[in-house]
């Protein structure tokens, strides 16, 4: 027996199974989609090749066919299939199941662990690769996940889409001729029809020394983590991982939300950063004695308490000096953003951050830019000068960490996650219009799965006002709070109507959510086997314990109606009730939900779970409900009290709809004065008026209607615009 002997110790992971090589053609595939909960499951060949399942309440389903795992060495790859002194065992980690490969080749010692997570609604799955020098240091290029023929990727019927992400993500519709170039991440949806979707996607771990890369050759797709430039394997070893999530019942963009994680240190901090809020400068706008009045009239318009931010972008220098900006910021009681290329050198080349002398550089321009201009926030400009080059990226991003202090950290385009990034511009430059809108919404959308993940993201500044309509403006505001990411507005916001800044009102502060859209990825009219940009999302959820908020919007030129399905929502089965936001009013829910919408409107709706006494439905303070004016709301069965406390409201009056079956309102207490009044048998509204701000916790009484009272008046409607 040679010495490339197949171990297979005692315990192995039932989750990773030894099977023969054989041929999608013994697969079986899924009439319907899955509606439970399911786990992923490897499966190995004699060659120690892997290949996905998923196994849920139906027959397993093949997710990724049979493929090899390695290193790069050279010009070659060094395959699991190709190492000797093999052995495969079962590992022990903490929650789900493990099977963990191992050999010898090549000079290296080489371990593969391939993890499955427990049952889950989107279950995950990680591969590592852990690379050590055994009787030498060979010169590495990186990892290589999997090489496969990318039409056998979720077989099954329906076209197969790639969500590819360079430079802007982009949609392609997988074929022969298919051209597959994204970094970062790849996610692919198999779309049968609008209810028989499933995807999954893979992501990097930001830890890892090189970028993931999936690149095609003929109709094969290559997954690689990649390490540029090419070095020899560290004497304490190397790490590189890859997320998977499979979704079910969901797509690309769904796949790899499941799939981005936030790392166990960056949890708690992603959880509780605000999102930047403010005005977005450019050019030589706010860097001389316009200045006081860009501040005067943006504190009129923008709660001071909420938007803060006065930021920078790109710009001439300012002729009274950044340190004179940043004072004059201060002293409003806001504070200051400002733009810099940290790797660009003197001449214009990029510094390697990997060399002492140009990291003392960036470091120095990070501390001088926070220590003597007076700066709150960085935005970095540049950072892709040095990709593919992380090492630098990462080395250099850490320099400016340690000069800028506890200055929050925000890049102006988006890069590999490396963890020291806070803010990460997702969307497109700004640009006037309802075009630049809706692309800016495609591009921002298809990386809605970053956000509070790895970082909070930026899709860019809000550009209001002509030649924006009202109802076009009412459109791009409520994206805008769905997505609860940051939320600058560009210099013209403040010269919008009176009727227009009643808008912006309503998105400010930022909600705690991470807003998606839904169906964003589906097949392309006439389809392309090149990127192109993925049609507009119509639909958008928001969801809050106990909340969803949901946007639809017309994108087109004419009247349109869009149907929008409760468990494509993430709404479980059941009976909800509904508010329409910008209406003000009761919303009967039906399921599917139709909502008719003019050209370029929208309709923004909170729903939840209807129960057995009153409760809140909606608040008119902001645009997504139940997670920014409204805290302590309880309903106390013996005393048929419903009390609430409203937080973080502006001067305006306020009001509060609640939906009471079955009961009628007694009386209404609190710390501030305000009137009860009835819709009809279900509905009343709590009112309180304007000119005030502050806290306040409110108590309404009520007995239970008498047999025989006639259970409404009136019925809510569908929105129609």
């Amino acid at each position: 027996m040679n010495r490339r002997t197949f171990v297979l110790l005692s315990g192995a992971a039932s989750g990773s199974l030894l099977v023969p090589l054989r041929e999608s053609a013994g697969w079986i595939v899924a009439d319907e989609p899955d509606t439970g909960f399911g786990r992923l499951s490897f499966q190995f060949d004699n060659r120690h090749r892997w290949s996905l399942w998923y196994r849920g309440e139906g027959p397993a389903v093949p997710v990724l066919p049979f493929t090899s795992a390695g290193v790069h060495i050279g010009d070659r790859i060094l395959t699991l299939g190709e190492l000797d002194d093999v052995s495969l065992q079962a590992g022990s980690p903490p929650q789900g199941e493990s099977t963990i490969i191992r050999g010898r080749g090549a000079g290296l010692f080489v371990e593969a662990t391939f993890l499955t997570e427990p049952s889950a609604p989107a279950p995950r799955a990680r591969i590592t690769l852990r690379i050590y020098p055994d009787t030498g240091l060979p010169v590495l290029g990186g990892v290589a996940w999997a090489t496969l023929a990318v039409d056998r990727a979720l077989p099954g019927p329906g076209v197969l889409l790639a969500l590819v992400d360079e430079r802007v993500p982009a949609v392609i519709a997988v074929g022969p001729q298919a051209e597959i170039r994204s970094m970062g991440s790849l996610a692919l949806t198999r779309w049968a029809s609008p209810g028989t979707i499933r995807a999954v996607g893979l992501i990097q771990d930001p830890r890892g020394a090189g970028v993931f890369q999936a690149s095609t050759n003929g109709g094969d797709v290559s997954l690689d983590n990649l390490w540029t430039p090419g070095r020899p394997v560290s004497t304490g070893g190397d790490s590189e991982s890859v997320t998977i999530c499979y979704h079910p019942r969901g797509d690309g963009v769904a796949a790899l939300a499941g799939a981005c994680t936030p790392a166990e240190g960056d949890r708690d901090l992603l959880a509780h950063l605000d999102p930047p809020v403010g005005l977005w400068l450019t050019e030589s706008q706010g860097r001389g004695e316009d200045l006081f009045d860009l501040l005067t009239r943006a504190t009129g318009i923008f709660d001071p308490r909420f938007a803060r931010f006065i930021a920078y972008g790109p710009g001439d220098g300012s002729p009274r000096g950044h340190r004179w900006c940043t004072d004059q910021i201060h002293a409003a009681g806001l504070l200051a953003a400002g733009s810099i290329t940290p790797f660009q050198a003197d001449d214009g080349s990029t510094l390697d951050a990997t060399d002492p002398q140009a990291l003392g550089v960036v470091r120095e321009r990070a501390r001088v830019a926070v220590q003597d201009w007076g700066y709150d926030a960085l935005i970095l400009d540049g950072l892709d000068q040095v990709l593919p080059r992380l090492d630098s990226l990462r080395a250099g991003l850490a320099a400016i960490r340690e000069g800028a202090g506890s200055a929050l950290i925000w890049s102006a385009l988006r890069v590999p996650q490396t963890g020291d990034l806070n803010v990460v511009r997702v969307g497109g430059p700004p640009g006037p219009g309802w075009d630049s809108f809706r692309e800016n919404a495609i591009c921002a959308g298809l990386r809605t799965y970053y956000h509070r993940s790895r970082w909070l993201n930026d899709p860019g500044p809000l550009t209001l006002g002509y030649p924006l309509t009202l109802m076009e403006a009412r459109s791009e505001l409520s994206l805008a709070a769905i997505l609860g990411a940051a939320t600058t507005f560009s210099a013209d916001a403040l010269d919008i109507p009176e009727v227009q800044v009643d808008l912006v009102r309503r998105v400010v502060p930022v909600a705690p959510v991470a807003g998606r859209p839904v169906g964003a990825i589906r097949p392309i009219p006439g389809g392309t086997e090149r990127a192109a940009p993925a049609p507009a999302p119509s639909a958008w959820v928001a969801a809050a314990p106990g909340w969803h908020t949901v946007l639809a919007i017309n994108w087109d030129s004419q009247p349109a109606v869009v149907r929008m399905r409760l468990a494509e929502l993430g709404l479980a089965p059941g009976s909800y009730v509904g508010y329409d936001v910008w209406n003000d009013a009761p919303l009967l829910v039906t399921d599917p939900l139709d909502v008719t919408l003019a050209a370029h409107d929208c309709v923004v709706l909170a729903l939840r779970p209807r129960t057995d006494h009153p409760q809140v439905i909606g608040t008119t303070r902001h645009v997504v409900q139940g997670c920014v004016d409204l805290t302590d709301e309880h309903w106390d069965g013996k005393a048929l009290t419903l009390s609430g406390r409203a937080v973080k409201l502006d001067a305006r009056p306020y009001r509060v709809t609640i939906a009471a079956r079955g009961f009628l309102p007694d009386a209404l207490t609190g710390d501030r004065a305000g009137t009860v009044r009835s819709l009809d048998s279900e509905y009343l509204v709590l009112e309180w008026p304007g000119d005030e701000r502050g806290d306040f916790t409110w108590q309404v009484a009520f007995k239970r209607a008498p047999a025989g009272h006639p259970r409404r008046t009136g019925r809510p409607r569908p929105p129609t615009r």
